[in-house]
């Protein structure tokens, strides 16, 4: 939250947050981090030096709440019950965005025009790892064999018509939805965007899916 404002809750509200460790303009600035679990006890450590450690009760609601200042590297959750390890999370500070990278919710389809591809574009750093704040423009392309029906990200203040093959992704992430044309054999998903390493995905048809 940026200095000088508050973030207003109802009791139905839930604080606007973001998975990520990646804040390079706040050196060393505080950051509340919160820790979902249905552990008992949270260890929070930062570059593998203990920040904090918190037990849970019922009026926590299974939210471990710390206070830290922001240094890059690696923020590691690790969830006990009972003193065991259940689950451990980590978020790391992530570089630019230098690439996109293309992800289909199934790698094979129908052929058939009732069907649908639902293919993700990711925008990531050099090293392959999703940039959880980018907001770039994106353009979807297809080949012969599917048809782009629509485009889009979940960004709620987002204006793009669906059916334009180019969107902006939220949180770095995009979605384009395809229809196969009826043709068999598969087809190629491209993405693109002007400053970044564009993508490409092969989706295969298969009359048995």
């Amino acid at each position: 939250t940026p200095a000088g404002y508050h973030e207003e809750q109802t009791a139905w509200g839930w604080p606007d947050e973001l998975a990520s460790w990646t804040w390079p303009h706040y050196p060393n600035e505080t950051m509340t981090v919160r820790v979902v679990t249905p552990g008992d006890e949270v260890l929070l450590l930062l570059n593998g030096a203990e920040i904090g450690r918190k037990r849970l009760g019922p009026e926590d609601r299974r939210i471990a709440v710390f206070k830290t200042p922001y240094r890059a590297g690696a923020l590691t959750a690790v969830a006990f019950v009972q003193g065991q390890e259940i689950a451990r999370k980590t978020l790391e500070s992530v570089g630019a965005p230098v690439q996109l990278r293309l992800r289909a919710e199934r790698s094979t389809i129908g052929g058939s025009v009732d069907d649908l591809a639902y293919v993700f574009v990711e925008v990531c750093d050099a090293h392959g790892r999703l940039v959880p704040d980018a907001s770039v423009p994106v353009t979807f392309s297809s080949s012969k064999g599917l048809k782009l029906l629509a485009a889009g990200s979940a960004n709620p203040y987002g204006i793009e018509s669906f059916q334009d093959a180019d969107t902006r992704t939220f949180h770095g992430t995009a979605l384009a939805i395809l229809q196969p044309s009826g043709l068999s054999g598969d087809a190629t998903v491209s993405a693109s965007s002007d400053g970044l390493e564009s993508a490409s995905l092969t989706v295969q048809f298969s009359p048995e899916v």
